[in-house]
């Protein structure tokens, strides 16, 4: 009976100093374990201590929101580009078409007293649909109120039928070319010198000199 209970106690004080063994030498593993973890580590360059070592740290670039500004120029687009209107003339004639009446023409400068006398050669100046006058000789016969004539334009022979006006400074008429012809009107200005135009329109003077007249061109009053 006390051999049982002896070799059981013999067990137990085995077990107790070995399961002390073991716990000082977990604890001495732990304290290592520890120093070593807190300890210093050695500097990879030898040239370089710890101390002198720059820390290395990210650095962060903020962004600045963007803000809307309401009152910032619109982006133009070419939508939106002002676009210039064109205007395609709808005469065949490139010459500037004026309502009769609606030119002012320049005043007639009261000239001398001088007797109205249509008659005789006239230089013309007769002015195309390009705006191009075209100098010429005109010859006139006048026979109470009827004033008649022709002349020869370019290469084309025109003949003009016309009547005065009650105070005879003024002859309106038709004039007729080949394929073609309009109306006409002149008023004189001074003596041997008339101004007037073609088709309401076109200018068309005459001087007995030389001279083209400066205010050639004159539309007929309404």
């Amino acid at each position: 009976m006390k051999k049982p209970i002896v070799l059981t106690l013999a067990v137990l004080l085995l077990l107790s100093a070995c399961n002390g063994r073991k716990t000082s030498e977990l604890e001495r593993f732990a304290g290592e374990t520890v120093a070593t973890i807190v300890g210093s580590p050695e500097p990879t360059n030898p040239h370089e201590s710890i101390a002198t070592k720059p820390a290395e740290t990210a650095s962060l670039v903020e962004t600045p929101p963007v803000s809307e500004d309401s009152s910032s120029t619109p982006l133009i687009t070419d939508d939106s580009m002002p676009t210039a209107e064109l205007t395609i003339p709808t005469d065949e004639g490139s010459y500037p078409f004026e309502t009769p009446g609606t030119q002012t023409n320049n005043p007639i400068t009261t000239p001398s007293p001088f007797e109205v006398d249509w008659s005789g050669a006239w230089n013309i100046w007769f002015q195309d649909r390009s705006g191009a006058y075209l100098h010429s000789n005109m010859t006139l016969q006048v026979q109470g109120n009827n004033v008649s004539g022709s002349a020869k334009i370019g290469e084309v022979e025109y003949t003009f039928i016309g009547s005065n006006s009650d105070d005879k400074d003024q002859v309106k008429g038709e004039w007729k070319a080949t394929g073609s012809n309009s109306i006409f009107w002149w008023i004189m200005t001074r003596d041997g010198q008339f101004s007037g135009s073609w088709g309401e329109r076109f200018g068309f003077c005459g001087n007995k000199q030389t001279i083209q007249p400066a205010d050639c061109r004159r539309i007929p009053p309404t």
